[in-house]
């Protein structure tokens, strides 16, 4: 019997579920529904995988730092013309010269 797709939710995050946890039973849904298409042979194969490893993500206790919230430091910087050397410059050049900004 399929589960229902439910779009993964942050308090899930939160309360140590993984993103891949989330995710498996809506993969294993969509294969589900092509049963008809691919045949009992083909899904069942297929889903093997996805079901085992859906069951030792759920038999797996998850780590303690998934349970934890940490403090983090974000700086904000605006440098002066930064905008319009972003338009001039490639991606690669920017981050050339931001970095070697942000070194001193």
């Amino acid at each position: 019997m399929p589960t229902q797709y439910r779009r993964p939710l942050r308090p899930a995050i939160l309360a140590g579920i993984s993103l891949e946890q989330q995710q498996l039973p809506a993969g294993i849904d969509a294969i589900e529904a092509q049963r008809a298409l691919l045949g009992d042979a083909v899904v069942e194969a297929s889903l093997a995988d996805l079901r085992a490893r859906l069951a030792a993500l759920q038999a797996s206790p998850t780590p303690e730092t998934s349970h934890s919230l940490r403090q983090v430091s974000i700086a904000f910087l605006d440098m002066v013309g930064s905008t319009t050397l972003s338009q001039r410059l490639d991606l690669e050049d920017i981050h050339a010269v931001l970095d070697g900004a942000l070194a001193r």
